[in-house]
């Protein structure tokens, strides 16, 4: 297969510069921003693959990390399918993918800095907009207030939440997102407790009583 060569080809008014091995970074946290955003302009999903955090305090607030490897979500061994007819997902198929990036704590002229040191930007794979937004991690929605109310309210369908955040947000979610993602607001809106269990138990218990006794009457 042809390698795909990242070329960012969204509108924009800020396109970001592209990546480069040298490049240093006061912080991880702006490192982390960095590379979303190129990753975000170029359909290019990085995924932590390997890491090691720096043992002294004040660094961990800065630079955070020894070193630190992230790789495309499509890199490692292809998966194989189950053998049960059950299709794998060809849009998050690993391929062995060879895009990496890795950065490594440097000391430059006195100052801490996160450095690229690796830089891999040929995918082996097809990349597009699509497929980017299509990934698990690009389909997770910010849980506003407002999002709360819509899925806390029966009367509003998940097609309705759908198109919500997808307006508000730019998030595609799939059906499935959606009513996963209700659930566990509703279950953090109404969370299960053992006092609610234990009345759940008794309230059954009585139920069962009730039949047994009704049960044992008739019989007399």
């Amino acid at each position: 297969m042809a390698t795909a060569q990242v070329e960012s080809t969204k509108p924009t008014s800020t396109i970001t510069s592209p990546l480069c091995v040298g490049e240093t970074f006061n912080s991880y946290a702006e490192a982390e921003l960095r590379i979303h955003q190129w990753g975000e302009q170029n359909n290019t999903l990085f995924i932590k693959t390997d890491g090691k955090r720096v043992k002294h305090e004040d660094l961990q607030k800065t630079v955070g990390y020894e070193y630190i490897s992230y790789a495309c979500k499509q890199g490692g061994p292809p998966r194989v399918g189950s053998g049960r007819g059950i299709r794998v997902n060809q849009r998050t198929v690993k391929t062995n993918c060879p895009v990496k990036l890795r950065l490594v704590h440097e000391i430059i002229d006195g100052e801490h800095r996160l450095v690229i040191k690796t830089l891999v930007l040929n995918h082996n794979h097809e990349i597009s907009e699509e497929i980017y937004k299509g990934y698990p991690e690009n389909r997770r929605a910010n849980v506003t207030p407002e999002l709360v109310e819509l899925l806390n309210t029966p009367e509003v369908s998940n097609t309705v939440v759908r198109d919500f955040i997808k307006r508000e947000q730019g998030v595609h979610m799939l059906p499935r997102d959606v009513n996963n993602l209700r659930k566990r607001v509703h279950m953090e809106a109404f969370p299960k407790s053992e006092e609610t269990e234990v009345r759940v138990i008794n309230i059954y218990s009585s139920i069962r009583l009730n039949a047994q006794q009704l049960g044992g009457s008739n019989s007399v």
